[in-house]
């Protein structure tokens, strides 16, 4: 269910896309994960990360490859 979500908010369509914070809140609300973490558990595990660069890693702007091909329907 968050995977429709973060699907649904990179779609090429704007009008697929959630038209508003609220929306987006709601249907995250609802994700099955939802109030698996509190602000405190957050907080915890980003502590335990750094935004240093880490050594032998180049530093700059990152990108994600993201897999949709298999998630797409056929008119599409």
């Amino acid at each position: 269910d968050l995977e429709s979500v973060i699907l649904d908010c990179l779609a090429k369509d704007p009008e697929a896309r959630p038209h508003d914070a609220r929306i987006l809140r709601d249907r995250l609300d609802a994700c099955e994960a939802a109030g698996g973490w509190d602000l405190e558990q957050a907080e915890r595990w980003w502590s335990g990360r750094t935004r240093a660069p880490r050594a032998g890693v180049a530093s700059g702007p990152r990108t994600i490859d993201v897999d949709v091909g298999s998630r797409m329907t056929a008119a599409e």
